[in-house]
């Protein structure tokens, strides 16, 4: 299949934050589950979470947690119950994952985000394979292979890119060559920016997509 086309989000960080916490977003990337509550060591803390909605940037202090999701309403059969480990002043996405026909491959793709600002002029880009029905893949910015055999669960470096410009992105089965995604992304001056592969190829109802989040504060884009 070839789709073209991807959402962009950009979470919404704490208007007072400190070192002294880490800062950890969540987003639902699993296609054709149902909407989700998160309860973090038996907190709620996000409920009627959608597919493809990516949260706020929630403070936790630095240690281990234990992170359950359910679907929305229910609090007796969990749907993923995993632990997570941050550290203070890092920022994290917390990815849910997994395919609905297969309930043991459910769970979260922890990824640690790049919160600097590059330099002036460039930008930063990620790829993260977070479609367990898609195969390995490689990824092409502008006809050119930047990233090759990038399996489900898999969260590539950032790759450094000139800024601001609009690149056009293609996801591509490695053994195969065939085209599964394509879409056009514009990565703004200092912006580090992570590709999220989400949905399930072939599938009308939820499409492989490009889930575009921005892992960087909105001040590096000032311009002075």
């Amino acid at each position: 299949m070839n789709h073209k086309g991807h959402n962009r989000s950009r979470s919404r960080r704490l208007r007072s934050h400190t070192s002294d916490n880490a800062f950890v977003r969540v987003v639902h990337n699993v296609a054709g589950a149902p909407n989700v509550d998160v309860y973090v060591n038996n907190r709620r803390v996000l409920t009627n979470v959608a597919y493809k909605q990516v949260s706020p940037y929630l403070s936790l202090p630095e240690g281990r947690y234990t992170v359950t999701v359910f679907a929305t309403g229910d609090t007796q059969n969990p749907l993923i119950k995993q632990r997570l480990s941050v550290r203070d002043g890092r920022y994290f996405t917390v990815i849910a994952v997994g395919s609905v026909n297969n309930l043991d491959n459910l769970g979260l793709l922890v990824a640690q985000n790049d919160s600097s600002c590059p330099s002036r002029g460039s930008g930063n880009l990620r790829f993260i394979h977070g479609s367990a029905d898609a195969p390995t893949v490689n990824v092409l910015v502008d006809g050119n292979v930047v990233l090759s055999d990038v399996s489900f669960g898999d969260v590539s470096r950032y790759l450094n890119l000139t800024a601001p410009r609009t690149y056009n992105i293609v996801v591509e089965t490695t053994r195969e060559r065939t085209k599964v995604l394509e879409t056009s992304l514009r990565l703004g001056n200092r912006e580090n920016v992570s590709v999220l592969a989400s949905g399930i190829p072939g599938n009308t109802a939820t499409p492989l997509t490009a889930l575009v989040l921005v892992d960087n504060d909105q001040t590096c884009t000032i311009s002075f």
